[in-house]
């Protein structure tokens, strides 16, 4: 199956309501892998003055779904595991890329990594798996 693969970044950048509301945008696109980023917000914050660990979460498994959709399979989550490994703090914007680990015939594992926008400091590190039985 051939997938429009601009179509799809324009779809997730622009139909995600959710992701819409965190303002996660897709910004890079190919087979098994994406890449994304999301704007930090005072809204974002949690009472110690980092991103909320719940956004970090969303940006890693919105990023993930989307380099699994690249095979052209919706993606719902089926599990997700994310390690904080730094405050998410002092930064404009946050960048999340997704590499596929296995894509299956009905589960997808992708490695998620979260950091600075220079992409240099490692913040968060996780593996998300994607049920993948149905087609776009």
């Amino acid at each position: 199956m051939r997938i429009n693969i601009e179509k799809l970044l324009a779809e997730r950048n622009h139909q995600n309501r959710f992701g819409n509301l965190l303002e996660i945008r897709i910004l890079e696109y190919r087979k098994g892998y994406a890449k994304g980023s999301m704007p930090v917000k005072p809204d974002f914050l949690n009472p110690l003055g980092t991103v909320h660990g719940g956004c970090l979460y969303s940006l890693a498994d919105s990023v993930g779904g989307c380099a699994c959709a690249t095979f052209g399979k919706i993606a719902p989550t089926v599990s997700g595991d994310l390690h904080f490994l730094r405050p998410a703090c002092g930064f404009d914007n946050l960048v999340a890329v997704a590499t596929v680990v296995k894509h299956g015939r009905s589960l997808a594992v992708y490695e998620v990594t979260i950091t600075d926008p220079s992409e240099e400091i490692t913040l968060a590190r996780g593996t998300f798996t994607y049920f993948t039985a149905a087609d776009i």
